[in-house]
């Protein structure tokens, strides 16, 4: 799940790709999945495009 928040906030995939880069074959199940790791929807760690300012850090 970590690899599909770092692939969503580098901007090189779109929430749909990455449900699928995680092995889920259902959106809606990803979607629950991901709020529940972290606490937020897949979306809201989309950064707009062009945006390069974000720092990643996984512990």
């Amino acid at each position: 799940m970590f690899r599909c928040t770092r692939n969503l906030l580098c901007g090189g995939s779109s929430v749909m790709e990455a449900c699928f880069q995680c092995g889920f074959g259902d959106y809606s199940n990803f979607l629950k999945a991901f709020k529940r790791e972290f606490g937020k929807t897949p979306s809201k760690y989309n950064p707009p495009q062009g945006n390069s300012s974000y720092i990643i850090v996984f512990s």
